[in-house]
């Protein structure tokens, strides 16, 4: 007797536990949770993986086309333009095998074609300006296909603009960064007598460039 009862239990037990709702509410909970987990595993591991939509290769194409007109059209015949099919082509297979390093390639070339590097048009239409007698020429049709790049693929190329905003600069480059004007005023500097060249260094009304360059000149007299 005591064993039908228990066995009867166990099976009320079971069907207890099935038709629990509780129970029932946790099974798919924990169902969901682990549905979740797994699509959190998903994204993690492709979440560096880029995947460009059409939008994303505008400017290439646009660059394309204007390639492929010149070529009908036989007016393919400098060195600008082969050079502009060549990083083109490269650009464009970087860019299939990972997009985030082929958009920069990409800004790079489209940047060539701006100052007048290479063609990818067979027309021009080219802005000039004029800095101390030095003419800066820029080409209008290009300049406009950089923007359309850059709106086109902001996320990609903001990484890019993050990593150099970031970048620790060395002490190195800070040196040659300052060095030029080093330069500039030990040149002025050179006919300055010792007694000169102390109160340069000393004043600190000069700029720090100044006081180094007068600094740097007593050092070579002194040795002389």
């Amino acid at each position: 007797m005591n064993v039908k009862q228990k066995r009867r239990e166990l099976r009320l037990g079971r069907r207890g536990n099935v038709s629990n709702p509780s129970l029932l509410e946790s099974k798919k909970e924990n169902i969901l949770m682990e549905k979740d987990i797994l699509d959190n595993d998903l994204t993690f591991k492709g979440e560096n993986e880029f995947q460009p939509k059409l939008i994303n290769w505008t400017s290439i194409i646009i660059l394309w086309i204007g390639i492929a007109y010149s070529i009908f059209n036989g007016l393919i015949s400098d060195t600008q333009d082969i050079a502009a099919i060549i990083l083109l082509a490269i650009a464009t297979i970087i860019s299939y095998l990972n997009f985030n390093i082929g958009v920069r390639i990409t800004l790079g070339i489209i940047l060539a074609g701006v100052v007048n590097l290479v063609n990818f048009f067979p027309h021009r239409y080219e802005l000039y300006f004029a800095i101390n007698g030095f003419e800066i020429g820029f080409e209008l049709i290009l300049f406009m296909i950089g923007l359309i790049h850059c709106l086109t693929n902001r996320k990609n190329l903001s990484s890019l603009i993050e990593v150099l905003k970031n970048r620790d600069v060395s002490e190195e480059e800070i040196e040659l960064a300052k060095r030029p004007r080093i330069n500039g005023f030990k040149n002025r500097y050179s006919n300055k007598d010792i007694s000169e060249l102390r109160e340069i260094a000393n004043n600190k009304n000069l700029v720090p460039q100044a006081n180094r360059a007068a600094r740097e000149l007593l050092e070579e007299k002194n040795k002389d």
